[in-house]
């Protein structure tokens, strides 16, 4: 029996917050240098057993980082979200999954993190504007692998299986990486983000996840 298992048909277990792309702002604001504001839950939706993240062409004044400035009021032409589990679940080591897909313009990440700057993370999915990915984050030790030939507009079941000697990533079954562990001894929760890269052409698109499951280790 999986120790979480999220079928996406409420947002019970899903709550705005920590960010991605901006792992210092841990509010989920957004930086001056991208092109979105977070919407605070309001642009992702929970029907039919999925949760949808939407990136969407609206105009929004918004509190953001500013590298210059700090915190400052900013004007943004779309907006998106961060949503994740860790009021609801987080947990270390393991089999963790989830069926997803995207679609349109935009970076989509689902993944795995502490929620503490300056940690790793795991990427299960992420698009990066051209390609799609899954693999270690951690700054210069980052490690990913291109899953060419891996349609991003069809769902496909991506899987992360976390020991105490190794971190192992698979799609659809088909082992495409395989790392000694490099995580922290601490539990990690899923979070979803999409956004917009201020120095690439902006556009709506769409983060779908189908469901997200974890399994604990027997030992």
């Amino acid at each position: 029996r999986p120790s979480f298992d999220d079928d996406m048909t409420s947002s019970k277990n899903w709550k705005p917050g920590y960010g991605y792309a901006n792992p210092a702002m841990k509010d989920g604001h957004s930086r001056t240098s991208e092109l979105q504001a977070y919407n605070g839950g309001k642009n992702t939706f929970f029907a039919e057993g999925r949760m949808d993240m939407e990136t969407r062409q609206e105009t929004k004044k918004a509190v953001a980082w500013d590298e210059k400035k700090g915190f400052t009021e900013h004007v943004f032409e779309y907006t998106s979200d961060v949503m994740n589990t860790k009021e609801a679940f987080a947990q270390e080591s393991g089999m963790f999954m989830a069926k997803v897909r995207t679609q349109g313009i935009g970076h989509h990440f689902f993944g795995l993190s502490t929620g503490k700057q300056g940690s790793p993370m795991v990427a299960l999915y992420h698009y990066n504007g051209s390609t799609h990915q899954m693999g270690y984050v951690d700054g210069p030790k980052t490690q990913m692998v291109d899953l060419t030939g891996v349609l991003r507009s069809m769902h496909h079941v991506y899987t992360f299986r976390w020991t105490k000697n190794e971190l192992i990533w698979f799609v659809n079954d088909m082992e495409v990486l395989r790392l000694p562990n490099r995580l922290p001894k601490e539990a990690m929760f899923y979070f979803a983000q999409s956004w917009l890269p201020g120095n690439e052409k902006g556009g709506e698109g769409k983060l779908k996840v189908q469901w997200a499951r974890a399994y604990k280790t027997v030992e």
